[in-house]
């Protein structure tokens, strides 16, 4: 999901802050973080994680 939502997002790299929203998108979709999912669940993660990203925030990106 993580790639995906990096190809939607248009980002050349994704940091770690990134994929934790991700993955908290997935357990709200889908109860839990899963190594596959559904093409249904896998599409509303993705709305879900694109419907709250707002960047990330800087200082979780330096380092």
């Amino acid at each position: 999901m993580v790639k995906i939502a990096q190809r939607l997002c248009d980002y050349g790299w994704v940091c770690r802050f990134f994929t934790l929203q991700v993955e908290d998108a997935a357990v709200r979709v889908n109860g839990e973080c899963a190594d596959d999912y559904s093409l249904p669940v896998g599409i509303a993660i993705v709305k879900d994680f694109c419907d709250r990203w707002n960047g990330c925030p800087e200082e979780a990106c330096r380092g």
